[in-house]
């Protein structure tokens, strides 16, 4: 009769330990996937928030005449929906309007969205998707683990000569009778120095209205003057190399040493170089 062996215990050990370190590499890793699908679905909820806000805005002022209400709209998101917080008051007053944002996707289950400047500008914040905490300033949705504490922007009119990081005075909204100013992050209504301003331009001539760029965001200010003049390669009249004009509009955009960006029209205009500065 032969002899039938089996594993030895020094060998039942080596496997045991080599499944442990193969899990102790994995599972971080497949934690860390999760966490990105979770993290990217809850940016995904806050876009289309956001996208059903500017719908609601949309609808509201053709249902009214374009007449806006003074002041801010602001809508408390809790387990069930977003809600207009003053919502009676507008009804009272005799605006045409819903209570509630209509949107796909998961439902927020925290979290305010304001809207100011006669519905131009909306703000997203603290909005609790999926575990995260998520902002969008108008620019971009950005999710956190935990909750943010800017919560609100200052303004303050861009002079040459002036030091960004120590403004002489702020204001709360928007200035608007100037097409150029600077937009700085609040948090607990005090500038956040660690943060750069930006320097942004308002014209009602574009869908975007607001273009707000940073100096250390270059190659991300290139595609956001890009989209906000509506380029568009194949539809442009192309006269020399990457040089482009929108000849209804007046628009001309050009890109100089594969990477620069400028964009003009007859009154204002926005340019992004590779050594590291934006401007407009």
């Amino acid at each position: 009769m032969k002899n039938r062996k089996g594993f030895t215990l020094i060998e039942l050990l080596a496997v045991i330990v080599i499944l442990a370190i193969i899990a102790l590499i994995a599972v971080p890793q497949v934690i860390k996937i999760l966490n990105q699908a979770r993290r990217s679905a809850a940016e995904d909820s806050t876009y289309g928030i956001y996208n059903a806000t500017q719908d609601y805005i949309s609808k509201f002022m053709i249902d009214n005449g374009g007449d806006f209400p003074g002041g801010e709209l602001t809508f408390t998101c809790d387990n069930t929906s977003c809600k207009l917080d003053n919502y009676s008051t507008l009804v009272s007053e005799g605006y045409k309007l819903e209570e509630t944002l209509d949107y796909k996707g998961k439902k927020a289950t925290g979290g305010t969205i304001k809207v100011t400047n006669g519905g131009t500008d909306i703000v997203i914040e603290n909005l609790v998707v999926s575990g995260f905490y998520c902002n969008h300033n108008g620019d971009r949705a950005i999710c956190e683990n935990k909750k943010s504490v800017i919560t609100s922007y200052g303004y303050a009119i861009a002079v040459n000569d002036e030091n960004p990081n120590s403004p002489v005075s702020l204001s709360s909204t928007r200035p608007i009778d100037k097409k150029i100013y600077l937009r700085y992050i609040l948090k607990d209504g005090e500038v956040d120095n660690e943060i750069l301003p930006e320097i942004c331009l308002y014209s009602d001539n574009y869908s975007q209205k607001e273009l707000c760029l940073t100096i250390n965001e270059f190659e991300e200010s290139n595609q956001k003057i890009l989209d906000y003049f509506g380029y568009d390669e194949n539809t442009w009249t192309w006269d020399n190399y990457a040089h482009w004009k929108d000849l209804i509009r007046n628009i001309d955009c050009s890109i100089y040493d594969d990477s620069d960006i400028r964009c003009q029209d007859s009154s204002i205009l926005a340019e992004s170089c590779f050594v590291g500065y934006v401007y407009v």
